[in-house]
């Protein structure tokens, strides 16, 4: 019988899947009643547990969540637009689905012993996911549901696509600094402040422009109603 499933839904699925399997497959080889690491310090320090029939299974969870939601999307988006990018949603999707697999991957190694990474190690796998993203938001047409949703870019398809040619610099920029942070700078309590400051600049920016080019062409209309 034929999947009705799209190509992103399908994919995601199996990362899904194998999460769940991975976290089944870890839980058989701890002892009965163990805790293990679900958050780390900046230094990487385990300091939060939980028991590990629950822990291994925590970001699996999280994935088919995400699966369900971004599964509906394009079901119920009511301008269609979602499917009109369907390369771009699938790599989004994915790249999101995929952190998760590398979170849950570092705790169930560590769970099993190995030693957890530094938070170098977060931040570039987060600044990879956003570089990737960034580099899709281009492609996206107006929708309700992924992309730079504000009033501005919801009430104008050329306030949209404008903003988000904008946003995709900005999040690529601001992944390569949260990459290059993670593996150049060694003190956690520089690396993420910067961190923070690109991924908030990143978002703020192209918002603040969607604001500026609804008053240009608001204005630009008026001054064109009056003539």
């Amino acid at each position: 019988m034929r999947s009705n499933l799209t190509p992103a839904a399908r994919l995601n699925l199996v990362l899904v899947i194998l999460m769940t399997l991975a976290g089944w497959a870890c839980l058989t080889r701890l002892p009965a009643g163990a805790q293990i690491a679900t958050h780390f310090a900046l230094d990487g320090t385990p300091n939060a547990y939980q028991p590990a029939r629950h822990g291994v299974f925590l970001l699996p969870a999280v994935a088919a969540l995400v699966w369900l939601v971004m599964a509906v999307v394009p079901v119920i988006d009511p301008r269609g637009n979602i499917g009109r990018a369907p390369t771009a949603y699938r790599i989004m999707w994915t790249a999101v689905t995929g952190l998760l697999a590398v979170f849950q991957a570092m705790i169930l190694s560590v769970a099993l012993g190995a030693h957890a990474p530094g938070s170098g190690f977060g931040i570039v796998c987060l600044g990879a996911v956003l570089a990737t993203m960034g580099n899709q938001l281009g492609k996206l047409r107006p929708n309700f549901f992924i992309g730079i949703r504000t009033p501005w870019t919801l009430s104008s398809d050329a306030v949209w696509d404008q903003t988000h040619r904008l946003g995709g610099f900005t999040c690529v920029a601001a992944g390569l600094v949260m990459i290059g942070a993670g593996l150049v700078i060694p003190n956690p309590r520089v690396m993420l402040p910067l961190a923070a400051s690109a991924m908030t600049t990143a978002l703020l920016v192209p918002m603040a422009w969607s604001y500026k080019l609804w008053r240009d062409e608001a204005g630009a209309g008026v001054r064109g109603g009056n003539r």
